[in-house]
């Protein structure tokens, strides 16, 4: 029964103060209307400045938050904290206040309840009289619509206000809106209007903002003025309605407003911003691995020249910039560069090609006002370059000497030597064999040499050696680039062309021997006509001495002469030991011999003794003297000119024993092709043609020794004692006869009777290979009995020299 009391107490309470908040709300909205009222029609009246503005503002702010407590939050705050709220015994009372039958009851009945001695008989009071009162809603003692007498001090403020926002809004909404803006400056209305052109009021630092300037009404002024920083400046005037003023180099934000025929615009403020800048930017070149170049760094410069793939690093320090691009020309798209720093921008690309780029700058303003635009110019990797001279061993074809520059834009991989050899024409499958040269990788730019030594590959008669060069680069992004030289053939002379050769050589060979001979004769003859000058003469003419000067000039020549000759000779015996290695071993004997009789031929004594007779004749010396040293080279030279007489001989002779071998080869070579022809006519799987064709050429062959075999007895004959030749005109026309015969049974297809008949070529073939071996055996024992007997010679003269050198 306690709790019941309670329950409908607290309900009591909660009306209490709802009714307070109810009535409350319709004194605060009056009271808020009525003085905004009264505020806005003070400022309507009086149109004030700032301060009194600010002063009716935060009054009617304060009015507000004044009344909203006191009428409202203050109730709030009661309703939902019971602590705060009224004491039941002022509840009491205020019920009592409703219902007088219960209201002492009901206010002692809440005495009893707080008493602190509580017994049996108080406990069964309080219960007695909390059941009387059981039956009284205590919260019906509050109506809520009492407060609507209240309403009537809201209709009033309300209805003026309405009525004025309806018929005269300007009386309402302007005054609040200038006390609502209490700081702005609100200037009485002109009969024209200033309107500003510009779409911003912004201009950019360190440049020229030009403000224009549009007068509208019926009522123009003559002038405008522009008022900032307290300095009034008359704007120019391009029609009666336009202005314009233009700010030179702005350089912070102002404020200014316009000034004309007494009225005032409202003030406006020029910003001023910064455009995007680059500050400095660098550019890092990072080469290629196989260039073996050291990174780059590049201030300030945007176009350059980079090979191709190189990775390329941009790096812009900035000022006022949001946003970095670069556009490529080659890319579709803007590239926007990463921020890693405030103001730092980066961005790398790896280039392949020459492009062209633009640097865009972006901020919340503005671009960069003028283009930023450079080139890349990307160098491709170019192919690299060789220069080759050569030397070819065209005497004994035993090497071939390669020499040059070779260069490359960034550097060099290798220089290699392709070869392969062939007979007459190349074969399908015949393939290059590499072999390396030395390159020096560290340089770009190089001379090379290199001798290339062909004893090696075996070279035959009549085999080609095709041949070419290769530079490779090190062009690390595409692969090596390749240049090769031209194409080079190098042939060994065949067997036909060596002969010829050879014996053209020879031929030289003998007319330079000649020559010598008469020149020795004709130095002699001079050295004569000299000593019968000289004798019974005192002193030397000077056409004497020239003659003498002259006479060794002419020595000197024939000494270049006799070493070209040695040369020559040595050159043409190393060539036949190069090539015929069938050659007689005595014969190479006896051409070494010869080689050294010729080395014999330039005698240091006679040389010197020149020598000394160009000094006597330089030094003004004794006649006496020159005489003694002329008699001394007549004897030499008599004895230089029997020297080079029996060399001329022995080199015929040599000649003739050449030619004798060689036939004596050819004919026993021709024996055996003969013999191979007759087993072929005996093949009955071979065609008749390519019997009739080998045949041919065998007689071909006959005809070639023929002329060798005329050939020899022709050097024979030159010989100062020819040789005994044994006569083989038997052999030789037995020999053409059954080839002939040979020729024509195949032609017949009589190849049983063809066989025989080549056969018998055959055999005559054997038998003038026989006479002329015989030949060649009685020269070589004639020659072994003639060096014997020189031999025996030699050692008389020595003995005699020798008996007469002690008498004396």
């Amino acid at each position: 029964m306690n709790e019941d009391l309670n329950y409908r107490l607290d309900r009591f309470k909660r009306k209490y103060y709802l009714n307070l908040i109810v009535k409350g709300s319709i004194y605060i909205l009056a009271v808020a209307l009525s003085a905004f009222l009264f505020f806005n029609l003070v400022e309507y009246q009086f149109h004030s400045g700032s301060f009194v503005r600010a002063f009716l503002f935060f009054g009617y702010i304060l009015i507000c938050v004044v009344v909203l407590y006191q009428w409202l939050f203050v109730h709030l705050i009661k309703l939902f904290s019971r602590n705060k709220q009224i004491s039941d015994e002022t509840a009491a009372r205020k019920i009592g206040y409703h219902f007088p039958d219960i209201n002492d009851k009901l206010l002692n009945l809440v005495q009893l309840r707080q008493s602190e001695a509580k017994n049996s008989l108080l406990l069964a009071t309080i219960q007695q009289r909390s059941e009387q009162m059981r039956l009284v809603a205590f919260d019906e003692v509050i109506s809520l619509k009492e407060n609507l007498k209240y309403l009537k001090y809201l209709l009033i403020p309300f209805v003026m206000v309405a009525v004025l926002g309806i018929f005269s809004p300007s009386t309402i909404f302007e005054p609040a809106q200038r006390i609502i803006h209490f700081n702005t400056t609100f200037i009485p209305s002109a009969p024209f209007e200033f309107n500003i052109q510009s779409n911003k009021l912004m201009a950019f630092r360190n440049e020229d903002f030009n403000l224009e300037l549009q007068l509208k009404g019926r009522e123009l002024p003559e002038s405008v003025y522009l008022v900032s920083d307290n300095r009034k400046v008359k704007m120019s005037k391009a029609n009666d309605r336009t202005y314009h003023f233009n700010f030179e180099k702005i350089q912070q934000s102002s404020t200014f407003h316009f000034e004309a025929a007494g009225f005032h615009s409202q003030p406006y403020t020029l910003e001023v911003v910064d455009r995007p800048n680059i500050r400095n930017f660098s550019v890092s070149l990072n080469y290629p691995s196989y260039l073996n170049k050291k990174p780059e760094l590049l201030q300030n410069i945007g176009s350059f020249q980079v090979p191709k793939g190189t990775g390329v690093q941009w790096r812009f320090h900035t000022s006022d910039v949001e946003e970095v691009s670069i556009k490529f020309e080659n890319d579709d798209q803007a590239i926007l560069t990463q921020s890693s720093d405030n103001q730092l921008f980066e961005f790398s690309k790896t280039l392949f090609e020459s492009d062209e780029y633009k640097i865009k700058l972006k901020n919340n303003y503005s671009h960069n006002k003028e283009a930023i635009q450079y080139n890349i110019e990307v160098l491709a990797d170019e192919y690299p370059k060789i220069n080759l001279d050569q030397f070819r061993d065209t005497v004994l074809y035993q090497y071939l000497i390669f020499g040059g520059s070779i260069s490359d834009d960034y550097g060099l991989s290798d220089l290699t030597l392709y070869y392969r050899t062939f007979e007459d024409k190349p074969g399908k499958n015949v393939s290059y064999t590499p072999e390396s040269i030395h390159v020096d990788k560290s340089k770009n730019n190089q001379s090379f040499y290199y001798q290339w030594q062909l004893n090696d590959m075996e070279l035959r008669q009549g085999e080609k050696l095709e041949y070419y060069l290769a530079i490779r680069d090190n062009d690390g992004i595409n692969g090596p680039k390749t240049t090769k030289t031209a194409l080079y053939t190098f042939q060994i002379p065949s067997h036909e062309k060596l002969s010829e050769d050879l014996k053209a050589a020879s031929h030289k060979i003998e007319d330079k021997i000649e020559q010598s001979v008469a020149e020795a004769k004709a130095l002699r003859k001079e050295l004569e006509e000299i000593d019968d000058k000289l004798k019974g003469k005192k002193e030397l003419s000077w056409q004497e001495q020239k003659q003498i000067n002259d006479l060794v000039e002419r020595k000197k020549k024939q000494d270049e002469a006799i070493k070209q000759l040695k040369e020559e000779f040595k050159t043409d015996l190393d060539k036949r030991e190069r090539f015929d290695k069938e050659l007689d071993e005595k014969l190479k004997e006896k051409l070494s011999q010869l080689h050294e009789l010729m080395d014999e031929l330039l005698d240091e004594e006679t040389k010197k003794m020149y020598e000394e007779l160009q000094k006597l004749l330089e030094d003004q010396k004794n006649l006496e003297e020159i005489k003694n040293v002329v008699e001394k080279l007549m004897n030499n030279e008599s004895n230089f000119e029997k020297e080079l007489e029996r060399t001329l001989e022995l080199f015929k002779k040599m000649k003739f024993e050449l030619k004798l071998d060689q036939t004596i080869r050819q004919a026993d070579q021709l024996q055996q092709k003969q013999d191979k022809a007759s087993e072929h006519a005996q093949d009955k799987k071979k065609e008749q043609e390519s019997l009739i064709e080998e045949q041919k050429e065998l007689n071909k062959e006959f005809d070639d020794l023929k002329k060798e075999l005329s050939e020899m007895q022709n050097l024979n004959q030159q010989l100062d004692r020819p040789a005994p030749v044994q006569d083989t005109n038997e052999e030789q026309e037995a020999i053409e006869n059954k080839q002939k015969e040979a020729t024509e049974q195949l032609q017949q297809k009589d190849n049983k009777k063809a066989t025989k008949s080549q056969q018998g070529a055959s055999e005559n073939l054997k038998k003038l290979s026989a006479k002329l071996q015989s030949m060649q055996s009685m020269m070589m024992e004639s020659s072994m009995n003639m060096n014997l007997n020189q031999l025996r010679d030699i050692l008389d003269n020595l003995i005699k020299l020798s008996l007469t050198r002690k008498r004396s």
